[in-house]
């Protein structure tokens, strides 16, 4: 297990590209990292409950939604399986109409670019479901950054298990010395450090 290296509460370009200048592959989380998209989910599962759940989207924050499911499923009626199909339903109605710059900062697309120019190898390591997570990097136009994407139905255990994190780096054939984290909720922070991967943990996107 590894300690984060630091905490980077502002998304700046030259910073970050000095950290990551002895690293090979750099892996991010999606939501609250690359993309503050949290609004989306929660916003998504308040209309699932009928705006019933007591849950704010801090208490539901870097959850996977099979981890959601047992909080708020008395709030109605579907069984897991169906919760994830009205959720998902309901995301890929709301992220074409949500503009993709209140999604993602102007400093993160030019930063993916610059990391891939310079020939970093770029993975997206999420909890979101697949078809959630795509539509989203394909909205904000940054899928293209990206060699590896993996999403919730990649490996059997999901944050904060760290399967997800040593997964990605045993698709992409690099060890974890020449890799590097981008973190923000707890659950994922918890499975990087886990995974033994040098992390940085951030909050350059406000949740709330």
């Amino acid at each position: 297990m590894t300690s984060t290296l630091g905490h980077l509460d502002t998304l700046n370009i030259d910073n970050i590209l000095k950290l990551t200048e002895s690293k090979k592959a750099i892996l991010f989380d999606m939501d609250g990292t690359i993309l503050n998209s949290e609004c989306l989910h929660f916003e998504a599962i308040h209309l699932i409950t009928q705006k019933q759940s007591p849950y704010t989207i801090d208490d539901l924050y870097g959850l996977a939604d099979t981890d959601v499911y047992p909080l708020i499923s008395k709030y109605m009626s579907h069984d897991l399986d169906n919760f994830l199909k009205a959720k998902n339903d309901l995301m890929l109605d709301l992220i074409p109409a949500t503009d993709p710059n209140t999604i993602i900062k102007p400093e993160m697309q030019k930063l993916l670019k610059l990391l891939n120019e310079s020939g970093k190898t770029l993975a997206v390591v999420t909890a979101s479901e697949d078809v959630i997570t795509h539509s989203l990097l394909d909205h904000c136009g940054v899928s293209k950054y990206f060699k590896l994407v993996v999403t919730r139905q990649d490996t059997v255990l999901s944050k904060p298990h760290p399967a997800p994190y040593q997964y990605a780096l045993k698709v992409l054939k690099i060890d974890k010395k020449n890799s590097l984290i981008f973190e923000d909720s707890p659950t994922g922070l918890q499975a990087a450090k886990a995974s033994g991967i040098d992390t940085f943990q951030v909050s350059w996107y406000e949740h709330k």
